[in-house]
């Protein structure tokens, strides 16, 4: 559900009535769903002091047989006792758990060095700008049986982080408040990360803001459904649980893995499979031996070219020399820059990189890009090889 709050009214005690009745009636108005997701902090006070009004929303989504999972701030004490703040999810409904946020935005939501910047310039002193870290053994969400990895703001632009949480899920989630960011071009970047975590983790992503950009997103990437940015309104669709580990997820060893979950820095296609299934991950191979295909060929296209100054030769066509000939052709390769290169005229401020006649030429990328687009392209293949 998108409240599209303005930022101004966001966290104005005065508004604090209008915004709680705003999200309960968008979704006692709204079609019978297994799943309802608020954005970030949609309960603008803390969790103990709304437990009323929660207490009503849980009754609310047990008679429609839902989960409902809203953002709203938490107060915990620590290991020590003393009391601290948490940006975080809660469930109410057909589920349970809270979520506490672990990568906090600073100056945003902590000022670094508080002790001393506090109070020294006015604009450390942002609403909700003294949340401390969750801890980073949170167990996930459960919401009508389903295992569901969060991601509060911008915790799901951190690769290694969202696969961490991705590969004990079935489902990803993220909630944010991009008000922040106006009318800039913020939104659509944070929803771009977003789709590529969901991409990189093979699974379905929820995706529920302030004012945008709401969307469902596939296993691969793409924009299943979405609601126009700084609009309210209620986004309906389905999302399938997805089991399995893609090569990011993963933990188990191979030429593209680690033996902890990590960011993978090749193409990436979706490994996962819907839940209670069974599939053939034979695809692998075949784009592994796909991928080699195309470097051989890349590395045969080089070696073809003329060799001039400057241009390093591929692996494949350079003999083995010892340290005194590299030194050597160093020498050399200076002194035919020196006398082949014409002087150059002044650089004029403005007008960007000025080729010059004589500049070394540089071998063109262009054939790496349509080998990667061929490679990314075989994707949707995967997806056919399972079986229910």
């Amino acid at each position: 559900m998108q409240g599209n709050v303005p930022q101004n009214l966001k966290w104005d005690p005065a508004q604090l009535n209008a915004q709680l009745a705003l999200y309960r009636d968008l979704s006692f108005a709204a079609e019978p769903a297994e799943l309802i997701v608020w954005p970030e902090t949609a309960v603008p006070v803390l969790k103990e002091q709304a437990s009323g009004y929660l207490a009503m929303m849980d009754r609310f989504a047990r008679e429609r047989g839902a989960a409902l999972i809203t953002g709203v701030p938490i107060r915990q004490p620590n290991e020590r006792g003393e009391p601290r703040y948490y940006n975080a999810l809660s469930v109410v409904g057909e589920g349970s758990g809270d979520y506490l946020k672990q990568k906090l935005v600073p100056f945003g939501e902590y000022v670094p060095l508080q002790e001393l910047l506090r109070g020294l310039i006015a604009f450390f002193d942002l609403p909700m700008s003294d949340f401390a870290r969750g801890a980073a053994d949170q167990p996930l969400l459960q919401a009508k049986g389903l295992k569901i990895a969060p991601y509060i703001c911008y915790e799901v632009v951190y690769p290694e982080f969202a696969a961490g949480l991705a590969a004990q899920s079935e489902l990803l989630l993220t909630v944010s408040n991009d008000a922040w960011f106006g009318t800039s071009i913020g939104p659509l970047q944070h929803l771009q990360m977003a789709q590529m975590r969901a991409l990189e983790a093979g699974r379905w992503m929820i995706r529920a803001t302030n004012n945008g950009m709401t969307a469902l997103i596939d296993p691969f990437g793409r924009i299943d459904a979405q609601l126009p940015q700084f609009e309210r309104g209620v986004l309906y669709g389905e999302v399938q649980p997805m089991q399995r580990l893609t090569p990011t997820c993963s933990g188990a060893p191979g030429p593209w893995r680690s033996s902890a979950p990590c960011c993978w820095p090749g193409p990436c296609w979706p490994a996962a499979w819907p839940a209670r299934s069974r599939a053939s991950l034979a695809c692998g191979p075949a784009i592994e031996q796909r991928v080699g295909e195309q470097a051989e060929r890349l590395v045969e296209q080089q070696a073809a070219l003329p060799h001039r100054p400057g241009l390093r030769q591929p692996a494949a066509a350079r003999a083995p020399i010892g340290h005194a000939e590299k030194a050597q052709r160093r020498r050399d390769h200076l002194q035919a820059l020196a006398l082949e290169t014409p002087a150059r005229p002044r650089h004029v401020p403005g007008l960007g990189h000025q080729h010059h006649p004589g500049d070394p030429a540089r071998p063109s990328s262009s054939a790496l890009r349509v080998a990667f687009s061929q490679v990314v392209r075989l994707a949707p293949s995967c997806q056919r090889t399972a079986t229910p």
